[in-house]
């Protein structure tokens, strides 16, 4: 079966945006054509004029028909919430339902009273570390801060909530929230009693607007092109016509996840314990399993980042690297730390705008701590930067703290973050201890959660 409309039951999504809609609208086009014959869960709510839904409990949760400024003809039904629907949300994403009475008498519910419930759902905006966030709905705040939908954390708070298990996929259209390094912040809703099957997004930049379009209509097409393609293979194949940084979270037994056997309800069963893996362009096919369980080695920097809200220009501080449990940096062996900035692949990253170390030396004054350029295998074409510093160990040690001081002029290097919340970047530290290299991981970074964001002041007082 080729092509066609897929018969059977309507398979059901919804989306969020917070961002530009363009996706949203594409997406909606796509997969409510007669071929696919997918529909969207909120046009069961009640009309309220001719471009726009309402849902009686949320009467400020604007939902409306949105038109791409391109191609106005291409219209899609979208819901743009604020900050205010996010504990709502928490659960709606376990349980996506609404509960129809009649034409006037329709609300959205995560309860057991739902009469229609979605297979799929998406949110789309600016994101990172599991949240999305942005200012595109009426009524926002200015900057985003308020307009934050830390989704991986709501729906882990609530994953003991009742649920249905009809919803199989959520999709995170945003920068790095299927990134490796974001995936552990999924397993709570992978791994609960009825769990998703997965999580689609991008592991890097998400370029959205008119690309983003153009991924969504592409990811229709191959799923209607060819039922029998997995899931995984067409949400790779739509991003990578289009040079996008793809990534996925999802069960085991979800790999082999087609449409024909989603919407005839054949999909393989979940086990109890099954394993969740991390697939990106690096990884693919075989992924990267994810098992949220912490480094054998790690870099954090000092408490100083906490008390001020991140490193400050000209401020002190000292990047610890320790190994946990029994491990130990070996005696006559190197390692090497990488430096991030906010995304793995981000060229921009050079240390000698952002830290200056301390010199470390021997005993008889050699140096032991170097500068490394052009480390980072994932950058992209060598461009000069220094991306990391290499540490040599003379004597076996569970721990060892760099000093360093934040170059004065760091703000002026990298970009205000669209957050509203006076950051200039987030960076990422990463360690490869005893002899590892960055290049030794053709397969993909393991997962890592050191880091600090760089301020150009304090948010508050300082214990300093």
């Amino acid at each position: 079966m080729t092509d066609g409309r897929l018969v059977g039951r309507h398979m059901r999504f919804a989306w969020l945006e917070y961002e530009d809609p363009r996706d949203a609208i594409h997406f909606d086009r796509t997969f409510s054509s007669a071929a696919l014959g997918w529909r969207n869960l909120l046009l069961d709510l009640p009309a309220a004029g001719a471009a726009k839904r309402k849902d009686p409990a949320h009467p400020d949760l604007d939902i409306r028909w949105l038109s791409d400024p391109g191609a106005p003809s291409v219209r899609g039904l979208v819901a743009r919430p604020t900050g205010a629907h996010s504990d709502f949300l928490g659960q709606w994403l376990l349980n996506p339902g609404i509960v129809r009475k009649s034409a006037s008498d329709a609300r959205l519910t995560f309860g057991t009273d739902a009469t229609d419930q979605a297979d799929l759902v998406a949110i789309s905006g600016h994101g990172a570390s599991g949240a999305v966030f942005g200012e595109a709905m009426p009524g926002a705040q200015p900057g985003v801060k308020g307009n934050r939908f830390d989704a991986a954390a709501l729906m882990a708070k609530n994953v003991k909530m009742e649920v249905s298990g009809r919803l199989k996929y959520v999709m995170v259209a945003s920068c790095m929230n299927a990134s490796i390094f974001a995936a552990p912040k999924w397993l709570p809703v992978l791994k609960k009693d009825k769990p998703l099957r997965g999580i689609l997004g991008f592991s890097e930049t998400y370029v959205g607007d008119a690309i983003g379009a153009a991924v969504m209509r592409r990811f229709g097409d191959l799923l209607r092109s060819d039922v029998l393609m997995t899931v995984l293979d067409a949400w790779r194949q739509a991003n990578e016509s289009l040079d996008q940084a793809w990534g996925a979270v999802l069960r085991q037994e979800a790999r082999k996840d087609n449409l024909i056997r989603w919407v005839r309800g054949h999909l393989d069963e979940l086990s109890p314990n099954g394993k969740v893996f991390h697939f990106d362009p690096s990884t693919f096919p075989t992924g990267v399993e994810v098992t949220g369980k912490p480094q054998d080695f790690s870099a954090i920097v000092d408490d100083s980042t906490f008390f001020s809200g991140g490193l400050l220009p000209g401020r002190r501080g000292h990047l610890v690297l320790f190994g946990t449990g029994d491990h130990r940096f070996r005696a006559g062996t190197k390692a090497t730390v990488l430096f991030f900035y906010f995304r793995p692949g981000k060229p921009e990253m050079d240390l000698r705008t952002l830290l200056r170390f301390d010199p470390l030396l021997a005993k008889d004054g050699t140096p032991l701590l170097r500068e490394l350029i052009d480390a980072n295998p994932r950058k992209g074409p060598p461009n000069g930067h220094a991306d990391g510093i290499e540490v040599t160990f003379t004597e076996e040690l569970q721990r060892i703290e760099l000093p360093f001081t934040v170059v004065p002029t760091a703000p002026d290097h990298y970009k205000p973050d669209p957050d509203g919340r006076g950051n200039h970047g987030y960076f990422w530290v990463m360690v490869f201890p005893n002899g590892a290299s960055p290049s030794d991981f053709s397969k993909g970074f393991p997962n890592y959660e050191g880091g600090f964001h760089l301020r150009r002041k304090p948010l508050g007082p300082t214990r300093r």
